[in-house]
């Protein structure tokens, strides 16, 4: 059975165990009872906003709502052995918040994943209440993390209270961690160290930089130590990197191939 019967037959079942008629239930959900009326009848499928305000509402898992299962009742066969394991019970219990994909039974591998495909993910920050997140895959992500994240690509503006750590990402808009991935497009704040790939911007960075080429760096706090740099603002530690365009004020060493306009160093330099 597929999904989209699964969601139809699962919204008859439980909107008339609830006594609702198909415009109560729309009412309930904020949207028109064509589209109650168009899941029902397989014409089209809910959003995912829409599916969480239905488990929500109904009171079953998005898994039951999906799939007609709840997650602990989704098996895979245990190596060597011929009795089923959950795929759960290899997880720690940790508290960690976990985005994982199946095909199916089957849960995915990295190297299986479609790279087109960005999870919507949505998390409130609450300062009492630490999330570390994993995702297997890429992510579009809102609101704050107050904890650490590591998955792929990113897009999206992102908060961070702890690490992140990923593939290529669209924008940080504040990391009070280390920042640790593939390419940047752009870095408002890193209280920490960043160790990237090519980073477009970086607006201010407390710690070190240790990336490939970057376009622009106007405050970094700790040592630059780079590819290609196309502009450096102000740099308060040492800049060993490759070939710069522009240093306006450096008050360590600056150790580079070659730099075109060099306006203030209160170190050394090594060009």
């Amino acid at each position: 059975m597929n999904i989209q019967e699964n969601v139809s037959n699962n919204l008859k079942k439980y909107r008339k165990e609830m006594g609702l008629s198909q415009e109560a239930l729309a009412e309930r959900l904020g949207l028109s009872s064509q589209a109650v009326s168009k899941w029902e009848c397989m014409q089209s499928i809910p959003d995912i906003d829409a599916i969480v305000a239905l488990s929500e509402l109904f009171g079953i898992t998005i898994d039951k709502l999906l799939l007609d299962r709840d997650p602990e009742v989704i098996y895979r066969e245990a190596e060597g052995a011929s009795a089923r394991v959950s795929v759960f019970d290899k997880l720690p219990d940790d508290g960690v918040l976990r985005v994982l994909q199946f095909k199916g039974k089957r849960l995915l591998q990295q190297d299986e994943m479609d790279p087109e495909v960005y999870i919507p993910l949505r998390i409130d920050h609450t300062a009492q209440n630490v999330i570390n997140v994993i995702i297997d895959g890429n992510a579009h992500f809102e609101g704050e993390v107050c904890g650490n994240i590591s998955c792929g690509n990113i897009v999206g503006v992102l908060r961070c209270e702890g690490n992140i750590s990923g593939g290529n990402i669209g924008e940080i808009r504040a990391c009070e961690g280390d920042i640790s991935c593939g390419n940047v497009g752009h870095i408002d704040s890193c209280e920490g160290d960043i160790s990237c790939g090519n980073v477009e911007t970086v607006e201010m960075c407390e710690g070190d930089m240790d990336c490939r080429d970057v376009q622009s760096i106007n405050v970094c706090e700790g040592d630059i130590s780079c590819g290609a740099v196309g502009q450096i603002v102000s740099c308060e530690g040492d800049i060993d990197c490759g070939d710069v365009d522009v240093i306006s004020n450096c008050e360590g060493d600056i150790d580079c191939g070659s730099v075109d306009v060099i306006n203030n160093c209160e170190g050394d330099i090594y060009t």
